[in-house]
This record gives structure tokens, sequence and C-alpha cells, in this order.
């Protein structure tokens, strides 16, 4: 079988310069044929490879170079080798991270806004089915404050007393937050810690702490133990709701920033200053600046 041939060959996947981006893409298109019926061997349309890439959560377009050009040598290979016409190599080209329906993604691509971020944390809650949902208290609160345009650092070290009647002040600066998130924040400030089954039902106390991210072992937790506390709900509810902090942070970044462009204030967008200002990010270099502006059309079209 010709893919078989491939993996074995140094001139295919023995050429190639990161086998590792090919192995991680090369799961996507496992899954998409499993999943679809369809074979890759036997060439794409267009709207194929739009759906074959609607299902790997593209987010920023370096990601998605990567993998369309780590899939380009495996469809070269089929190309030199007769399997497939040249043509394949010219649809495979034109596909575009800007093309692609993120509305109908089986993964979540962006939060369209803090209502989508919540609905995508009770889901993945009731997929997960914990014994009591409070274990989940802290990942969740990570993930509304990066919403709301934190750093990790931020997060980290933001103390209980920041937390107001209506939001958060941050180096001076009052926060402002939607009514349910807020309530959430309170509580967990408040709270003692949650229940647990393992032998038995087991009550996990957090420790007393000045920090509002704390756990039962440490009353302030480093960057390392936040990420791992995400990850682990992430991977436990399949990773499909894409719980992390980068597509939280980023998906209220561009939130705010489509609310000001839709209420007619200044917005330009090909202004370099004005768009590190307005995605929070410094984009004096050319390539990030023109990186960050596609991926926020992408994110757009959540409202298309």
């Amino acid at each position: 079988m010709i893919r078989e041939q491939f993996f074995e060959d140094a001139d295919g996947f023995g050429r190639l310069k990161s086998q590792a981006t090919f192995t991680q893409t090369w799961k996507f298109v496992q899954e998409f044929e499993q999943r679809t019926g369809k074979c890759i061997d036997d060439g794409f349309t267009q709207d194929e490879y739009h759906e074959l890439f609607n299902s790997m959560r593209n987010r920023h377009l370096r990601v998605f170079y990567n993998r369309k050009a780590a899939l380009m040598c495996y469809i070269k290979y089929l190309i030199e080798h007769s399997v497939l016409p040249k043509e394949q190599e010219e649809i495979l080209a034109s596909v575009e991270l800007n093309e692609l329906d993120i509305k109908n993604a089986p993964y979540v691509v962006y939060f369209k806004n803090i209502a989508h971020l919540q609905d995508a944390i009770a889901l993945a809650i009731n997929e997960i089915e914990p014994f009591d949902v409070h274990i989940f208290d802290i990942p969740i609160a990570i993930l509304y404050l990066a919403w709301y345009g934190l750093t990790e650092d931020e997060i980290l070290d933001l103390p209980k007393s920041a937390i107001t009647e209506n939001g958060i002040v941050l180096n001076g600066v009052h926060i402002l937050m939607d009514a349910f998130v807020v309530k959430f924040l309170q509580q967990l400030r408040d709270s003692e810690g949650y229940m647990q089954q393992a032998r038995g039902v087991i009550a996990r106390t957090y420790v007393e702490s000045y920090y509002l991210i704390r756990s039962e072992k440490n009353g302030h937790l480093d960057l390392n133990k936040m990420r791992g506390v995400l990850s682990r709900m992430n991977r436990a509810s399949g990773r499909k709701y894409s719980l992390r902090y980068d597509v939280a942070n980023r998906s209220g970044i561009f939130y705010r920033a489509f609310l000001k462009e839709c209420n007619g204030v200044h917005f330009n967008l090909d202004d370099p200053k004005f768009a590190s200002e307005i995605f929070c990010s410094d984009l004096s270099n050319r390539q990030k600046f023109v990186t960050m502006n596609k991926e926020y059309q992408l994110y757009k079209k959540l409202f298309s």
C-alpha cells in the first residue's frame, strides 16, 4: 500500500524536516478518514480538504501552514509515484485558513462569547460526571479570568480580596464581569474545598491562602501546576471543548475587539499601534501583525 511505502521510504517520511508535525497532522487525517469513510490516497476535493482542516482546530496561521505543508509532502509523494494527478497539489495549495468554517467544526476553535465558554464548561462537566462538580472550580475560574484578559501570572497572583460585587480590581483598574462569573468567583473565594470519591468519599480542603487560585496542597500555584490543572480537565472531556488558557484568552480579546468594531468607534486594523492595543499584544513585527489580523478575521466567522 502506498502509505506504508511512504513511511518506510527514506525519500518519503524519512526526508521530512519535521516528522513530529507530520505525525500530529496524520492523526487528524486518520480520524477524518475513519469518521467519513473517505481516503486521502484517492484524492480530495477542495471542500473535502476544508472539512479535513476544520477537524484540526486550526486557530493560528503558523499551525495551519505547518500542517498544510506536512500534508503537501505526502500528496507530492503520491503524485511522484503516479497515485494521484498533479491537480491534487494545486487543490491543496488553494486551501486557506480564512476559508474554513469554524462554526460547524467538530471542535471548539474559538469561544464566540462568554456564554459559549460557559456552555462548553457545562457540557464538559456533564460528560466527565465528577462526584462533586466543585472539583473543577479552580480550572473554571482560570478560564473565566483568561477570558477577561488576565495574563497567566496575573491569574496566579490574584488575591481573594480583589473580588468585588461586580468584578475584580487589578492593578488599580476595576474590571466589570458578568454576574454569573462574579458569583462563581465569590463562591470559590469563600470555598473550603470539595468532595472526591476514591476509596470512599474524601473531603479535599484548600490550604488557607491569600490567593484565589490554590489547591489542597499549595496556597499559591506556580505556572506548571496551573497549566496541569487545566490540562487534566481538558483531557478528561476529550479536548473537544478546547478548555485552555490561550483559547479562552484570545477569544475574549477578539470578542471585545469585535464589539468595538461593531459599535462604530475608530477601528483601524491597518495601524500596527492600534492593533497592538486592541489585541493586547506587541504587533510591531510585520509577520505577527498580519497573522493576528488573519486570526481575528477567522474568529469573526462565528458571527456570520
